[in-house]
């Protein structure tokens, strides 16, 4: 039946209409995304348990798999739950996510982590993130909160979570 109603429509309206990007909307992405990440949570989780504990960083790993899952569903139930749950909360998560692997690779490469710098940043960046969000509903603002902390991050030392040793790090 749609092939028929397809067959009707000019040439153009038809390419459009079966582009790929008309198959998958952003929303549709992010749950996938979250999704796998979840599925790689339990994966990472195995690992740990089954490696010997000399090898540090996994439960990190996993951790924050999870926990990007968690973020990603929210993010994808815009319009089903409050604002501050989906934008601020949501957006959270994803950077306690990112910041949990960044030190499960620090663990793993036998870094000391230094979790008060960026934990505090993270709650300033949040603070300013929900004030935009709720009492001055400026998306505009929201977004560039969203970016300083990825801004801020290679400016705090944390472009490259590898010793030197290893002839990977950053200066």
């Amino acid at each position: 039946m749609q092939c028929q109603r397809l067959l009707r429509l000019p040439a153009q309206d038809r390419r459009e209409s079966l582009s790929p990007m008309n198959l998958l909307d952003p929303k549709t992405i992010i749950l996938l995304t979250g999704v796998m990440s979840g599925l790689m949570s339990f994966g990472l989780y195995g690992l740990k348990r089954s490696y010997p504990p000399s090898i540090q960083g996994l439960g990190e790993w996993s951790a924050s798999l999870l926990v990007m899952f968690v973020g990603g569903l929210l993010v994808s139930s815009k319009g089903m739950l409050p604002d501050l749950v989906t934008i601020s909360l949501s957006s959270l998560l994803l950077w306690l996510g990112l910041y949990l692997s960044y030190m499960g690779t620090q663990r793993f490469f036998g870094v000391a982590a230094r979790p008060t710098p960026w934990l505090s940043l993270m709650g300033a960046v949040l603070l300013v993130q929900v004030w935009f969000t709720l009492a001055q509903a400026l998306t505009a603002w929201v977004l560039a909160t969203m970016s300083a902390i990825q801004l801020l991050r290679p400016r705090a030392g944390a472009l490259s979570p590898l010793p030197a040793q290893y002839g990977l790090a950053v200066d």
